[in-house]
């Protein structure tokens, strides 16, 4: 990825993160609010800490948390006493009946 696509993608999730403070601010003036700064995110790490944070609050119950655990691979930290195996569906016997060469088909755990 070239320089000048990651600078655009980098500056697009600051102005989201500016956008996320000042609407959260305005929904909940008296609540303890986090504030990101340059200094709060000068590492990737703190900056996808907080991206992973403020999408746990954002996404909490609309069902989509679950998808963006598997899509981020966080599911041994947020949710350490499930198998890393029931992070993927079995492939259902239908589809594996239908193919000629039947080994290899099934997900592992199932």
């Amino acid at each position: 990825m070239s320089m000048n696509k990651t600078f655009k993608k980098l500056s697009v999730l600051i102005l989201f993160l500016v956008w996320v403070n000042h609407s959260f601010a305005q929904t909940n003036p008296n609540s303890q609010t986090t504030t990101y700064t340059n200094a709060t995110l000068a590492s990737q790490d703190a900056f996808r800490k907080a991206i992973y944070l403020e999408r746990r609050l954002e996404l909490a119950l609309e069902c989509d948390r679950w998808f963006d655990i598997i899509r981020t691979g966080q599911l041994a930290t947020a949710m350490p006493l499930m198998p890393s195996f029931r992070s993927i569906y079995p492939v259902p016997q239908l589809e594996i009946d239908n193919v000629n060469d039947k080994t290899d088909w099934q997900n592992d755990g199932y």
